[in-house]
């Protein structure tokens, strides 16, 4: 950031954007650019520690439910659409509000939300992968079940 968060310059109060203020000044003379930048960050550091959350969760759960199959995948397909037919923002607010307030209640529930959401995604994908040759070829020769999730099955 081109200045400090909250160094102000009577002076330079209200000016429009210019070379020096490249979003102007506000009444206090902040520069609009430094505040958007630093206002950025935790919705920058949420948004991506959510979604790497979200991959993961969704990834395992996507995989071992499609793999294994028979009735832990219609359990877990069921809870996921059990899940789904209740509003997100409101569970969102109802788990935050038991949890407390603070960034990292917020990216943990949205990482975990949109994780069992994605699930489906990966479930979808999984299944058509798994009837591939080479994930045949892999329990014919006896590879361990996790040896074929992580190295034939996840990495698609």
């Amino acid at each position: 950031a081109p200045y400090g968060m909250n160094e102000t310059n009577i002076v330079d109060r209200l000016l429009p954007p210019s070379a020096r203020y490249w979003l102007g000044t506000d009444n206090i003379g902040r520069d609009v650019l430094t505040r958007v930048i630093f206002g950025a960050r935790v919705s920058v550091i949420v948004g991506l520690i959510a979604s790497a959350l979200a991959t993961i969760i969704s990834t395992i759960i996507g995989i071992v439910s499609a793999y294994i199959g028979g009735k832990l995948d219609l359990l877990v397909q069921r809870f996921v659409d059990a899940f789904m037919c209740l509003p997100g923002l409101v569970v969102m607010m109802v788990v935050i509000t038991m949890v407390g307030p603070g960034m990292w209640p917020v990216t943990i529930v949205l990482g975990i939300t949109w994780g069992i959401v994605g699930s489906r995604i990966v479930r979808s994908a999984v299944i058509g992968i798994k009837e591939n040759v080479y994930v045949a070829a892999a329990v014919a020769i006896g590879c361990p079940t996790t040896r074929i999730l992580i190295w034939y099955i996840r990495v698609q």
